[in-house]
């Protein structure tokens, strides 16, 4: 009976750790104000920005002899004209992205995007866990209508890249066919 009071109270415990940012995650990806921006008088909303990445952990996976086939993947973003922002997963190719993009409009890691001068600043969310999300704000200058710089990036995930949030990584933007 004991043990069952405590598996009983360590579920517990789990299930409302896991239900912190809920609030400020409903905020980002439903009660923002959608309205026009003119960003797509600025940058070209035609298709998506992405970025080459590359993945250090796939590395570690490779050694621990997991079935990874490329170690270069891309990082997309995609803006709207009303204030919406998606960040996508990492992707192999561009044809990969095209087909998650055609097929799942809307992820996890979704948010909202303002407009000051020519920066955009955005604020997203993607899934930690059960009921817990990870809040992230992103600023990126646009440096001309096809590339952006990612200036700056921090989230409350607590890992160590969060603790530095200056970048300097450039997006390129590739069209859909």
């Amino acid at each position: 009976m004991q043990a069952k009071l405590i598996l009983i109270f360590i579920f517990f415990i789990f299930f409302v750790s896991s239900c912190r940012n809920y609030e400020e995650y409903k905020y980002i990806t439903k009660n923002f104000e959608k309205k026009y921006t003119g960003l797509d008088t600025l940058i070209r909303l035609d298709g998506y920005y992405y970025k080459e990445y590359y993945d250090t952990y796939t590395e570690y996976h490779k050694k621990l002899g997991l079935i990874i086939d490329t170690v270069v993947t891309y990082r997309t973003i995609v803006f709207s004209k009303n204030s919406e922002y998606n960040t996508f997963c990492l992707f192999r190719s561009h044809k990969e992205i095209q087909s998650f993009v055609r097929d799942k409009p809307y992820c996890t890691n979704y948010g909202f995007y303002t407009l000051l001068d020519d920066t955009i600043k955005t604020q997203w969310s993607a899934r930690a866990n059960l009921n817990s999300w990870v809040i992230f704000y992103s600023q990126y200058l646009i440096e001309n209508d096809t590339t952006l710089k990612l200036i700056s990036h921090f989230g409350n995930s607590g890992y160590a890249f969060e603790q530095n949030p200056l970048r300097n990584e450039i997006y390129k933007f590739y069209k859909y066919p």
